[in-house]
């Protein structure tokens, strides 16, 4: 969920929303989502026909890009973008609880992937992300 933020949130947000929107996009998007028998990493962005491929290039340059930062340990320009990541997880999580239809649905979640024990550790592990943790 951290990553999904820190990578593309909102309008141009994120460390990829700028290279997304530079190169065209419309929409551009990241999504976590768990499962029981596995879970996927989705990057998805949206753009005119022409732009395609643009964008795709935009978005693997970048991430290559950042990936080898990371790497290296170099973080620098990256801790406002990290901290907002959580700030935006956390809310999302905290809105998304706050009322009983969101709570059954967010506890019913957590049941079929078989943890229940987690609801209540999820914001210290939110919080506990750091930049190796985003590798």
């Amino acid at each position: 969920d951290v990553l999904a933020a820190f990578l593309v949130r909102g309008e141009s947000g994120g460390v990829l929303g700028t290279a997304a929107f530079g190169a065209g996009a419309l929409e551009a998007g990241a999504d976590y989502l768990p499962g029981l028998t596995g879970s996927s990493f989705v990057l998805r962005a949206t753009a005119p026909k022409r732009s395609v491929g643009k964008v795709e290039d935009a978005l693997i340059a970048e991430l290559s890009a950042l990936a080898l930062r990371l790497a290296d340990g170099d973080t620098a320009g990256f801790s406002d973008e990290l901290a907002a990541a959580k700030a935006v997880v956390l809310a999302a999580e905290k809105s998304r609880r706050a009322t009983v239809s969101g709570e059954a649905q967010y506890l019913a979640t957590l049941s079929t992937l078989n943890a229940e024990t987690d609801a209540e550790r999820y914001a210290d592990r939110v919080r506990a992300v750091g930049f190796p943790d985003l590798l």
